[in-house]
């Protein structure tokens, strides 16, 4: 690690993720012949808790190894060499884990932010259809197409345009799909996993 303590942290192109109080939840956005399915879904992801989401913030990519761990060991009280190695070790198994990677200059990177107000909609350059039990959507930008199935196909046919995402996620609540397993975190994340393999865009007003 001492090698990295120059280079700079940022979150990976290849993961979405959402602050849940002092909590925070990361998905990965699978490649795409893997398609999105629940279980893939769920694998991938990882929860934070307060002191790994305060590390995670840091990691917007304009930091240094070595900047983080300063940081952190200026706000959080007790041994300060635990607390070096602590940070270490978090930043190493999420760059491990592919949710974080190295960069060699100062880069901001944003995240990716809903509201919940605004209204999930396919993208114009999408083709979707349903077959069977799967819905098969096919980007015709990238040429890349995707199988989602069950809750996630669910999620996606409410992509519509005409409701917004509280409202989507009331509909999920309502027909059971949003439960203690599977709660609203998980959808929003979904959400953005659509987003940024861009077959969804975000839009003020409902559609027609």
């Amino acid at each position: 690690m001492k090698e990295n303590q120059q280079k700079y942290v940022r979150w990976s192109e290849n993961c979405v993720w959402q602050p849940v109080g002092e909590m925070l939840f990361i998905a990965k956005v699978l490649h795409h012949n893997e398609g999105l399915t629940p279980a893939r879904e769920k694998n991938d992801g990882k929860k934070l808790n307060g002191a790994g989401k305060d590390i995670w913030d840091l990691c917007d990519g304009t930091r240094t190894m070595e900047e983080i761990v300063n940081q952190l060991m200026e706000e959080y009280t007790g041994d300060p060499e635990e607390i070096h190695s602590d940070v270490q070790n978090a930043v190493s198994k999420l760059i491990e884990e592919e949710f974080l990677v190295w960069g060699e200059k100062s880069e901001k990177c944003h995240p990716l932010e809903i509201k919940m107000k605004e209204y999930p909609t396919w993208d114009g350059n999408v083709l979707w259809n349903q077959v069977d039990n799967e819905v098969v959507v096919i980007n015709n930008v990238t040429g890349l197409d995707y199988g989602f199935r069950d809750d996630v196909a669910e999620t996606w046919k409410l992509c519509s345009g005409k409701q917004s995402l509280d409202e989507i996620l009331s509909i999920l609540e309502e027909r059971g799909i949003i439960n203690e397993e599977n709660p609203p975190v998980r959808f929003k994340l979904l959400i953005k996993q659509f987003i940024n393999i861009g077959v969804v865009t975000m839009r003020k007003e409902p559609g027609s």
